[in-house]
């Protein structure tokens, strides 16, 4: 099954709201318990004897009676096909048996566990076909009515063909109007109650048989056994020829409607917008964007696409099912997203341990969301998936991130046996070693070793190191410069122009903003920023003493500033010392970030650099690096003045 079918089975099955709950699994009945002739996709149950209250048979006024425990019945009760549960009315558990209408029946309370007119035409179809019919040498329970010994006889089963007799109850029902009797009647025994009052059996039958009420529930009756044996087509049935039709040509817009979100979400286009125009006006001569998605269904049914051109012409006839609103959007991408994350979590379940990676952080809306991430094996091969945002509504702290992990992980379907390692940051709700998440799970799953996540531990660092005061001078200094040209059109078009005056090899015409948590990305930044460092000292230089006509007062003293403080030799040191060490560390932090790395590549990988940053702290390699900043103060026509201040900074 394809991706797009399987997302439309499930968008479907949300969709009919009104459909009975789906049988139990089906099993091979016993061949004592059940008839031979019941079907084999008819799913049956056995009784629970135990908890049947033998000792509460129903009475009547003038009758006093016992009841004498029949060890074949009891073993006949017994007996029984695959176990299964079936929900009550009240939400509560019960086990039945489809040969025995007795345990539907609650002889303690006096009501039905489960009305059988209520219960789903499955059911009804497991209690007709599997119906018992006791052998002639069966020994009935025998009761004391009256000082006499009495128990059921199977002549009238014969003469009554509608009689049911329960094992479990010692009692027999009407089973036609158990069914299929109409609410409201008060049919008493044989249908609200149990009837075991055998002295006064034959004159009961005949009196409720000849009730109106039991004549129309046997009609009924023959109508379903004339239908379930196929011999007669249910006139629901023969009425639902054009909503078979119906339903087919809906499913058949569906399919389209589906294959264009899946489209929209491989592509990462989104569907639409805040502006969104609703599809009853997308046949508007002067309509306004109506979104990518409608925007491609049209698109779609101008090509040609049958389907995609009949969603559109219910939509302008005004008709309710067109698949087309925001809402059937939106059930859409959740569909996909529930069959992504199954198809994963079952990949998931399948290795034989995983980690749960995660991190909370504020979105656009200032809402705290926690992206979760597990890794795991497939094979031989290391795996990172994604499994969805967790919005934190409870707080951020260390009990109540573990326990919406925990939750989400269980509502996902993973096994938690198999968890073996956390991954977070470093922050005291998350590493904290009493209340933090890692603590917290792992009192629970004690083999889910906490590791601090080793690219932010890098991350810190580089943090720490740039603390030392020339570097964080010049970190400043090269945002200020990015936040010059970035928010002014007319000074970064200056700065193209300059570049491609002076470097027309260079495809670079745009400085990089510095990034402002993860630290060793601004690696990027400084290679950029060399590059085109004459073109930027040039462009300052023309701002600065260009005409007032062109450049106001605050451009002009904002270049001059930025220009003395970049083409001083102190930046220009530090600049080339920080590049020359970042561009060691870039290196690792894409290593550490790699999925496929285990943790003794890691080890490999930090101790190379290791010894690679030990042998930096040599006198060549820093008259090395100090050769390069003198090589970069003259080409823009520095001459360095004093060399005691990079002298003192080594």
């Amino acid at each position: 099954m394809s991706f797009q079918q399987k997302t439309l089975s499930a968008l479907w099955g949300k969709r009919k709201r009104t459909e009975p709950a789906a049988a139990p699994t089906s099993s091979e009945a016993d061949d004592d318990s059940a008839p031979a002739s019941a079907s084999a996709d008819i799913t049956t149950s056995v009784c629970n004897v135990s908890n049947v209250d033998h000792s509460n048979a129903d009475s009547e006024s003038d009758t006093e009676e016992t009841f004498e425990a029949c060890p074949e019945a009891d073993h006949a009760a017994k007996r029984s096909c695959t176990e299964s549960q079936n929900m009550t009315n009240d939400g509560e558990s019960f086990l039945f048996d489809f040969s025995d209408i007795g345990t539907f029946y609650d002889n303690q309370h006096k009501r039905w566990k489960l009305d059988p007119r209520t219960a789903p035409l499955h059911t009804k179809v497991a209690l007709v076909s599997g119906r018992w019919k006791p052998e002639r040498n069966y020994k009935y329970p025998v009761r004391i009515l009256r000082d006499k010994h009495r128990t059921f006889l199977l002549s009238w089963c014969e003469r009554f063909a509608w009689l049911e007799y329960s094992r479990c109850l010692d009692a027999c029902f009407c089973l036609p109007c158990v069914l299929f009797a109409a609410s409201g009647q008060h049919l008493g025994q044989l249908y609200h109650t149990p009837f075991h009052n055998w002295t006064k059996s034959t004159t009961e039958f005949g009196r409720h048989q000849e009730q109106k009420a039991h004549k129309t529930s046997m009609i009924r009756f023959s109508e379903f056994l004339a239908i379930s044996s196929g011999k007669k087509t249910d006139v629901a049935v023969q009425m639902s020829s054009e909503h078979q039709r119906q339903a087919s040509e809906n499913m058949s817009r569906l399919r389209s409607v589906v294959s264009a979100v899946v489209f929209c979400g491989r592509q990462n286009i989104a569907l639409r917008g805040h502006r969104y125009e609703s599809f009853e006006n997308l046949h508007a001569e002067k309509s306004g964007n109506p979104g990518n998605f409608l925007a491609l269904m049209k698109f779609r049914a101008e090509a040609g696409d049958k389907s995609a051109l009949e969603s559109f012409h219910q939509a302008h006839g005004g008709r309710r099912v067109t698949y087309l609103g925001a809402g059937i959007q939106n059930d859409l991408i959740q569909c996909c997203g529930n069959e992504i994350r199954d198809s994963l979590v079952q990949a998931i379940n399948k290795s034989p341990f995983f980690s749960v990676l995660a991190d909370e952080a504020s979105d656009c809306s200032n809402k705290e969301q926690m992206p979760v991430v597990i890794r795991y094996l497939e094979g031989s091969d290391i795996r990172e998936d994604f499994l969805g945002f967790v919005l934190c509504d409870n707080g951020t702290t260390g009990e109540a991130l573990a326990e919406l992990i925990l939750t989400k992980l269980r509502k996902w379907g993973l096994n938690l046996d198999k968890l073996r390692g956390q991954g977070y940051d470093g922050a005291g709700n998350m590493a904290g070693r009493l209340s933090g998440c890692a603590a917290v799970i792992s009192r629970s799953y004690p083999k889910a070793l906490y590791i601090h996540c080793a690219s932010h531990c890098l991350n810190l660092c580089v943090i720490a190191a740039s603390k030392i005061t020339p570097v964080s001078n010049m970190w400043s200094l090269l945002r200020e410069v990015s936040i010059f040209f970035k928010y002014s059109p007319k000074r970064s078009a200056k700065l193209e122009s300059v570049i491609e005056a002076t470097n027309e090899e260079s495809h670079v015409t745009k400085l990089v903003d510095l990034c402002k948590t993860r630290w060793v990305a601004r690696s990027t930044a400084l290679v950029t920023f060399e590059k085109l460092f004459p073109s930027v000292v040039s462009t300052f230089q023309d701002i600065s003493t260009g005409p007032r006509s062109e450049w106001n007062a605050d451009s002009q003293s904002a270049a001059s500033s930025l220009l003395r403080s970049i083409t001083s030799f102190e930046f220009i040191v530090a600049f080339i010392t920080t590049a020359r060490v970042m561009a060691r560390l870039h290196a690792l932090t894409i290593a550490l970030q790699s999925s496929s790395l285990d943790i003794i590549k890691a080890y490999g990988q930090v101790g190379s650099v290791r010894e690679d940053v030990a042998r930096c702290r040599t006198e060549e390699q820093h008259q090395e690096w100090f050769d390069e900043a003198v090589a970069m103060a003259e080409s823009v026509s520095l001459i360095p003045r004093c060399y005691c201040l990079a002298l003192d900074f080594y």
